[in-house]
This record gives structure tokens, sequence and C-alpha cells, in this order.
């Protein structure tokens, strides 16, 4: 398994998720219609990835990692939707699309507005309160500026076309994806990953054989090959391991 980069979108943010989240494409980036996962972190520590499939405009930041599981994830979901990339690759609206930068419509972030608004929220329930006890109306000079730097916010929305189809029909290899730096970190044999497998799947095991041979044979169609990647190699990733969540 290579040190295969993926790329991480600077100030890509989808008002679809509340929770703190990153999106990854696959490198080179290029504009257009493609895969992307998304690393939702959860309040419990670990991330759950959600795969989808996006619009990207030219010219957008973005950081190289080095990442193979989360360039399987990527393969993966490309293999998924590749129809539809191919299909939608020629529709006038995507090309539109894709011709502009971050800051043109209908990328700039509707988030920004959404912010916004909950700051005035924050600042009317404020006034409320106030008025109950006497103080009068009263507008903080920190929250002002907060108001003026999200006015000025460089954030842009990915345009997503579909979320979660191939969490839903790959469910046996989103677990292993899941499970797989672990696995490789414990120096798991296949027999204690088939364990691992069917408990995550909620799957009995039958014929331990068959299944262990069923089991290489899909890790390996998704990029996935048992002591090819060491905990040694994945420390290169300028980011640390996260514990990922088995569902997405």
């Amino acid at each position: 398994m290579a040190f295969r980069k993926v790329a991480r979108l600077e100030n890509a943010f989808s008002t679809e998720f509340e929770e703190a989240h990153a999106h990854f494409v696959s490198a080179p980036v290029r504009p257009g219609v493609q895969a992307c996962l998304i690393e939702r972190q959860n309040l419990d520590g670990s991330v759950s990835l959600i795969d989808t499939l996006i619009v990207l405009p030219s010219s957008v930041l973005r950081v190289l990692q080095t990442d193979p599981v989360y360039a399987a994830y990527l393969d993966l979901i490309g293999r998924e939707y590749l129809a539809d990339i191919r299909r939608l690759s020629a529709d006038r609206q995507v090309t539109r699309w894709s011709a502009k930068t971050p800051n043109d419509a209908p990328f700039t972030c509707a988030a920004v507005s959404a912010i916004r608004q909950n700051i005035f929220a924050a600042l009317e329930a404020s006034r409320l309160r106030n008025g109950r006890t006497g103080e009068g109306p009263r507008l903080s000079e920190s929250v002002a500026d907060l108001v003026h730097r999200v006015s000025k916010s460089t954030l842009w929305h990915p345009r997503h076309i579909t979320i979660g189809r191939t969490a839903q029909k790959w469910r046996k290899a989103w677990a292993i994806l899941a499970r797989w730096d672990d696995w490789e970190q414990r120096k798991l044999d296949w027999a204690q990953r088939l364990r691992e497998h069917a408990s995550d799947i909620g799957k009995n095991i039958g014929r331990k054989a068959q299944e262990k041979d069923a089991l290489r044979k899909l890790c390996k169609s998704i990029g996935l090959i048992r002591g090819s990647l060491s905990p040694a190699k994945r420390l290169l990733s300028p980011t640390s391991l996260p514990r990922r969540s088995i569902r997405c």
C-alpha cells in the first residue's frame, strides 16, 4: 500500500452538518464533480466518515496529506458514483459551476448568513433579559467584532449532489475501512479481524475458512493488504490517527 495522498479542502463548510467537519478529495485537486469524504467530529472524540458526491469550483485552497486509508475511502466512493460523475461531467450547470471560484455564487457560504442570524438572535435574547432586569439593551463590542469578521469570512460551500449512498451500499467495506488502522496497529490475524468485523456488521460467522477468504478478497478489492501498512508508516501522516466510528 503506497504512501498515497489526499487533499483536505481549506475553508470548506457544509451547512448540512452542525458538527465540526473537514472535506477530503483525491489529489491532485481539480474543479468539477467528484467523490468527497467528510470527516465529522463526534462528541466522544471519534470521527464519522460520510461519503458525498460534490461539485468543486476552481482555485480552491487545499492541504495535501499522506493517508492511504482515506485514499481507499475515496476510491470506493468514486467507484459507487462513477456513472453519476460521467453523466454530470457533461452537464452545463456543473460546467458553469466548476469555472467559478469559491467566492462566487453558488459556492459563497450560506453558513455565514446562518452564523450571523444566530449571533443576532443571541443579542436579541440578551436585550430581552437586560430589559427585564432594567439594565437596558447594550451591544457588546466583542460580539460586534465577531459579526464583522463573519461578514468577511472566506468560508465556502461545496455543492452536494448525493450524500451517504456509498456507506449504505458498501456496508461491509465501509466497516473494514473504519477498522483498518486499528487492526494494523494491533497486528491482528485474519481470524481476529473476522471476529471483529462480524461483530461490527452484526453477522454470525459460518464456515471460518471461507469467511476469512472472503474478508481477505474484500479488503484487497478496496486496496487494503494485511501487513502493508505498519504503524510506523502511518506516523508519517501530519495528523494523528482518529478513532473512526463504524457507523457513518
